[in-house]
């Protein structure tokens, strides 16, 4: 998950990218090509996030075309670092990614270095296969697919470690069978730094004074959540006469935003699963629904550590809500300037 060496940073002095490439730390070397570094934190519950890293450096004297020419595959190890008013030194670092793009651009001379947190072997999580799990726990099958990835296992809260009675990947790459599993379940799921992230994990709160306009430069927070469904439809396979069935709850009537239509739900097999999936979901209380509804708003800060999880309590906000959960951080630096742009859905009261 990486160490966060601070919570918040109001003093920054010199903020510069901390950069190992291919186990060589290179930070001074590459300090006055790098023109931007950007990272992104993901921990949804409605899809798997793969956290994700670019970093463009100048090119004038095309250096990169040949004495360090980036390679697909390389592994870097990227960060920021930088001092305070005292004189005290911080460094945080985000994990560990994997080269898979690389774009020259001329006029200006740049290279862009795209990699992500998947691991160095992307073909079994990418290459299309079938399999099926039978009476098998939540947790067990991301340990199961997590081996299978060659990836860490990282396990966080999860109050409910239920059991699929059958869960099928069919025809389809292990990252689409984990995104279908986390919409379905809202439980997060993420790729960080070769490791399959799994569940809520408790971090330090990051409280933000509205009042503090010299670290808040945008933000948007909705306060209304957004409409409800009238109608769930869900179409399934059912295993006993091998056909594709539709089980409706709710309005039969409806169409359009108001029926939220659902596929190839793992744990339903036949009319019966279908039935009690559906009215589940289909409840105002229900943990899928709720979860997926919450008004989403943003942060757009300087000079702040911030990490995708985390919970944001919100100062000085008068009635406007301030209880939020960051699902999606990114933070990025360009010459001095360090920004993090906060993704964030509102937390139940």
């Amino acid at each position: 998950m990486g160490e966060v060496i601070a919570t918040k940073v109001l003093d920054v002095i010199q903020p510069r990218a901390q950069l190992t490439w291919a186990g060589r730390d290179v930070s001074q070397t590459l300090s006055s090509f790098v023109k931007s570094l950007s990272y992104t934190d993901i921990i949804e519950s409605d899809n798997t996030g793969t956290d994700m890293l670019s970093l463009t450096l100048v090119n004038k004297d095309g250096i990169f075309n040949e004495a360090w020419f980036p390679q697909e595959g390389d592994v870097l190890k990227p960060g920021i670092g930088w001092k305070d008013a005292k004189g005290n030194k911080y460094l945080w670092l985000f994990g560990e990614f994997t080269i898979d793009d690389v774009t020259f651009k001329l006029s200006p001379d740049e290279v862009t270095i795209g990699a992500s947190a998947k691991p160095k072997n992307r073909g079994k999580l990418e290459n299309i296969k079938s399999q099926k799990f039978e009476n098998i726990k939540f947790t067990a099958l991301m340990k199961q697919i997590a081996s299978g990835c060659e990836l860490d296992y990282v396990e966080g809260n999860i109050p409910n470690d239920f059991t699929f009675k059958s869960t099928q990947q069919r025809n389809e790459s292990t990252q689409a069978y984990l995104e279908r599993i986390v919409n379905e379940t809202t439980i997060p799921v993420s790729i960080k730094s070769n490791k399959l992230v799994v569940g809520e994990f408790e971090d330090s709160v990051l409280e933000i004074d509205l009042r503090n306009r010299d670290v808040i430069t945008n933000a948007v927070l909705p306060m209304s959540k957004r409409g409800t469904y009238s109608a769930v439809e869900i179409e399934y396979f059912d295993q006993v006469s091998q056909e594709t069935f539709i089980y409706r709850a709710g309005d039969a009537s409806l169409s359009g935003d108001k029926v939220k239509k659902l596929y190839n739900i793992s744990n339903v097999n036949s009319i019966n699963d279908a039935k009690q999936y559906a009215e589940s979901y289909l409840q105002d209380g229900d943990k899928k629904q709720s979860t997926r509804q919450n008004a989403s708003g943003r942060l757009n800060l300087i000079n702040t550590v911030a990490r995708a999880g985390q919970s944001i309590r919100l100062l000085n906000s008068g009635k406007i809500a301030n209880n939020w959960k960051a699902t999606t951080v990114n933070t990025s630096i360009s010459g001095e300037r360090w920004s993090t742009n906060i993704q964030m859905k509102r937390k139940e009261s």
